[in-house]
């Protein structure tokens, strides 16, 4: 199938193919290849109960997803809260993120992950030192919370440490 989507993360990448589905392919000792192992794979894998994916977002060793209908789920390394459900645990499956309106737009920091919601909010989790989420706190958060003072929004970038918003 020919593939509609491309990202890279931190030792690996992943491709959505045609009809939404997703591969992953290279560094998974933290499961952000999100095929159920804690392993590398040479070759493509599917993170497992993944379809309809419409976008990509990978940071250095977790990934996320959003599905057609704007839900989000992520999956690896989550030692900042960077996959979004609630807790610290990291998984090789994706898992769903929680207190999220349906978004149009994901994207993956190093650490820290954000999303525009249908509305115009962005909400943002994970590694929060430095201000990154954009809430006037400074610290992780394992959940999504709302950037303060931008609303509505139109499009939203992350870097390594920080973010923008259009």
């Amino acid at each position: 199938r020919p593939l509609v989507g491309i990202a890279a993360g931190g030792e690996f990448s992943c491709v959505i193919r045609e009809g939404g589905g997703p591969w992953c392919i290279g560094e998974g000792s933290a499961g952000q290849l999100g095929h159920g192992e804690m392993e590398d794979s040479p070759t493509l894998v599917r993170p497992l109960g993944l379809d309809r994916v419409q976008q990509l977002a990978l940071g250095r060793d977790h990934g996320c997803a959003r599905l057609l209908g704007g839900n989000v789920y992520c999956w690896g390394e989550n030692e900042e809260g960077q996959l979004g459900d609630g807790n610290y645990e990291s998984s090789a499956v994706p898992v769903r993120v929680i207190n999220l309106e349906p978004v149009t737009q994901i994207v993956a920091g190093r650490l820290h992950n954000c999303a525009l919601e249908v509305d115009g909010a962005i909400k943002c989790w994970g590694y929060g030192l430095g201000g990154r989420l954009g809430n006037q706190q400074h610290r992780s958060r394992r959940a999504p919370i709302q950037v303060a003072g931008i609303a509505p929004a139109e499009a939203v970038a992350v870097g390594g440490g920080h973010g923008c918003a259009l």
